[in-house]
């Protein structure tokens, strides 16, 4: 929404209702609720002389989620559900039941201010505000409760220059901190020895300081933005399968790890003039590399966090006609990443590719249609993996198989 001629705000709200019922030795059903609202103003102006950029905004979530497990029977363990059922056990009681709560609140101040022809500086700060209340009580013997809730907050400075080299050149460098606290799966209520019967929670907010340095620009017919950083956490929240217990998840705090990675896209808008006078090829890519890992840690040393490729990238040739019409094919690729925290490389996720394409025509009245093929040549591919301590031959679910070759198409309508 624009409110005069240079400010701007920006206002949406959602809600998010699901059901999930998993019928496995246990029955599990699981109810969600997610809602939220968030806002972004933006005001542009001149202090004393010199162009101000003020960017103001604010974010709300709450959500929660209610569940229960069954078991056929408390004489037989859920995981024996063959043996329960050749006994001629239909009757099904409680054996778990979990209710879990969570609010975040959070807000952030961002400005840049023109120092001079070449000079811009940035500075901001956030602050965030989180409640997690979890209600899981065990009915079947050993009965225990694992009901926690816990309050995290913190706030984050930001302060960055950019020299504006050349024309449509931009180097920038800043330095932030950030404070991240867990969700609602990864607040987990759970210790070796239950205190007064209860358990728990140990997982505090993640905390990092970063650098980062890059570049972006434009010349002639093409686009590119790079940039590099390198991250220093503490208490970086990290989870992984509890595979005594399929439907719950361990969530810990690694007491130091470093992030560092580059962050490259680059585009070339071609002209062809092959169909039409002004038609052209969008040519565009972009390559991540992560190297994400432990510091001095006693279990793990310096090894690499799992789940997360080293290098990853996307490209795309999408032949754009004026009228509206578009079609190119376009491809995905990662190289091969380890599994568990070990880094046991003979069980290391492999790499992949992935062979797409898609087609569409987006009418200048605001409607548009299109339809586009993924994974085309039907490749066997691991999407993610959920991280375990050590991998070994008997604990392989850790791998959740990417989709098959997929072909789908849709439509929108812009109102204006």
């Amino acid at each position: 929404m624009l409110l005069g001629d240079d400010d701007r705000l920006d206002f949406g709200a959602w809600y998010e209702n699901k059901r999930f019922d998993h019928h496995t030795p246990q029955n599990i059903n699981s109810q969600y609720n997610n809602s939220g609202a968030t806002f972004r103003y933006l005001q542009n102006d001149v202090v004393f002389g010199h162009a101000n950029h003020l960017t103001i905004g604010g974010y709300f979530a709450w959500g929660d989620n209610d569940g229960e497990v069954h078991c056929p029977n408390t004489n037989y363990n859920c995981n024996t559900v063959a043996a329960a059922r050749a006994a001629g056990v239909s009757r099904h009681i409680m054996q778990d039941r979990t209710f879990a709560e969570s609010m975040t609140v959070e807000g952030y101040m961002e400005d840049r201010f023109e120092l001079n022809d070449m000079f811009d500086v940035v500075a901001g700060a956030q602050g965030v505000f989180a409640k997690r209340r979890r209600y899981d009580d065990y009915l079947t013997a050993p009965a225990h409760d694992e009901s926690a809730q816990k309050d995290y907050g913190g706030w984050s400075p930001k302060v960055g220059l950019i020299w504006k080299a050349v024309e449509k050149v931009e180097v920038y460098g800043n330095a932030s901190r950030s404070y991240e606290p867990p969700n609602s799966s990864q607040f987990s209520p759970r210790t070796a020895n239950p205190v007064g019967g209860k358990y728990y929670t140990t997982v505090d907010g993640q905390e990092a300081t970063t650098v980062e340095l890059g570049v972006r620009g434009e010349k002639g017919i093409f686009s590119w933005d790079v940039a590099a950083y390198h991250s220093w956490l503490r208490d970086e929240l990290l989870t992984a399968p509890d595979f005594t217990d399929s439907t719950k998840n361990l969530t810990i705090n690694a007491k130091d790890t470093t992030h560092s990675g580059i962050e490259a896209g680059a585009q070339a808008l071609i002209p062809l003039g092959v169909l039409a006078s002004d038609d052209k090829l969008r040519a565009s890519v972009t390559y991540n590399y992560t190297r994400f890992l432990f510091k001095n840690d006693k279990t793990y040393g310096d090894n690499y966090i799992p789940s997360i490729p080293n290098h990853f990238g996307m490209g795309e040739l999408l032949y754009e006609h004026p009228t509206g019409f578009y079609v190119g094919p376009n491809v995905k690729m990662a190289n091969s990443y380890y599994a568990d925290y070990s880094n046991t490389k003979q069980w290391k996720a492999p790499a992949f590719s992935l062979i797409g394409a898609r087609a569409g025509y987006k009418d200048k009245a605001g409607w548009s249609v299109f339809i586009e093929g993924k994974n085309l040549t039907n490749e066997n591919w691991v999407s993610n993996v959920a991280p375990t301590a050590l991998a070994s031959s008997s604990n392989q679910q850790l791998y959740n198989p990417g989709y098959d070759r997929q072909i789908f198409g849709g439509f929108s309508i812009d109102f204006h």
